[in-house]
């Protein structure tokens, strides 16, 4: 494999065995600082334990046994392309994982996602807001941690930027720092205080939990330097906008999913991504968005790549349909990106819905076509819809 195409491998990883005990794995690795941890019964390698992953799932019994809560995965290779290895990263929703030689099977380290981005993703000179999550989420300092679990399972997320009174960013809740309060050593299941009353950890404020803010780049920041501010903050999040006024936020996942696909040769690559599906659903996620895509082939682009990325939440339910949210990038050979968000009872609804506003937002775009050379091309799209 040519330096260029050479896989970035970190020497240092948190190693943890799959018969510890939770109650003894967790306290040591948040005291660490530590998110991710490579796990190992022996010295065969298992999967990782993700603490953002146990913490936007709930509580979990002390005395579980890591082996019972390891996202299990075989390592990756250092032959491996670096988009199959993002791919690997997004869908089982971790940042890092063990790599080994091909030839000797001798483990080299781990491969970390912003290893990844950094040295691989395409266009780093694009507008950081073009990729960014721009409905973000909030909480007030003053409001309890059962508020702040609560919008963190409703939307699946693992940062929440706290803000006061003024609306003004003072600091960030995640789903890690939840998890490390609620979660209790069996001896010391309940906590109690001076006067024998067992203190409520949910009613506590968030305040007095909240970490440093998130970092802020202008809203006029690429994906270089988001990237940039990641690696020197340590992060996998960053704020855009200002303190006062919050525009978006790009994660590690929104550029994991640059480098996840290949570059399609001929048509369009469709990934499906974030939940576990059956063949069925991805067949038909597969086929509507194709539908899209060739209805509008000739305006936007007729290959490119497309990622679509699914959440599940399956607490809550309307006539026993599980609400779904999805969103879409296409990314086309015309230059063109387009995002849409989707939500539904029912999966397909939420696709259908976030193909809806891909539709308006191709429409949209509609006097950027008339540049192009073959204006017939144009016309005829412009008179068929």
């Amino acid at each position: 494999m040519s330096e260029e195409n050479e896989i970035p491998i970190r020497k240092n990883y948190v190693k943890i065995e799959a018969d510890e005990f939770l109650y003894n794995v967790i306290p040591r690795l948040i005291e660490m600082g530590v998110e991710e941890a490579q796990v190992f019964e022996k010295n065969e390698y298992l999967g990782v334990l993700s603490l953002r992953e146990l913490g936007r799932k709930g509580r979990v019994q002390s005395e579980t046994k890591v082996e019972k809560v390891v996202k299990r995965l075989k390592p990756v290779l250092n032959t491996h392309p670096y988009h199959e290895i993002g791919n690997k990263l997004l869908t089982n929703k971790i940042h890092s994982i063990i790599i080994e030689d091909e030839q000797s099977n001798a483990i080299l380290g781990i491969v970390h996602g912003l290893d990844l981005v950094e040295k691989f993703m395409p266009n780093q000179d694009d507008p950081a807001m073009n990729y960014a999550q721009q409905d973000v989420q909030v909480i007030r300092e003053i409001y309890s941690l059962a508020t702040a679990i609560k919008i963190i399972r409703t939307h699946n997320i693992s940062r929440l930027p706290v803000v006061d009174e003024n609306n003004k960013l003072i600091g960030t809740i995640s789903s890690v720092k939840i998890f490390s309060v609620l979660f209790r050593p069996p001896d010391h299941e309940n906590v109690v205080d001076p006067e024998g009353l067992i203190i409520d950890p949910y009613s506590d404020i968030v305040s007095d939990f909240m970490d440093d803010p998130l970092p802020v780049l202008p809203e006029s920041a690429t994906l270089k330097e988001v990237v940039k501010e990641m690696k020197a903050k340590e992060t996998d999040a960053v704020l855009l906008g200002s303190p006062r006024k919050i525009k978006g936020i790009i994660t590690l996942t929104d550029l994991l999913e640059t480098i996840s696909v290949p570059e399609a040769k001929a048509g369009y690559y469709v990934q499906v991504v974030g939940e576990e599906l059956d063949d069925v659903d991805v067949d038909q996620i597969i086929s509507e968005t194709s539908n899209f895509l060739k209805k509008f082939a000739e305006a936007i682009g007729d290959n490119g790549r497309v990622v679509v990325h699914v959440k599940s939440f399956p607490k809550n339910k309307f006539r026993n349909h599980i609400l779904f949210q999805v969103r879409f990038r296409v990314y086309t050979n015309k230059g063109f990106l387009f995002i849409a968000r989707g939500e539904g009872f029912g999966l397909m609804a939420a696709i259908n819905e976030a193909i809806e506003r891909l539709t308006r937002e191709v429409l949209a775009k509609k006097e950027a076509w008339k540049k192009y050379i073959n204006r017939s091309i144009v016309a005829d799209f412009l008179y068929e819809i």
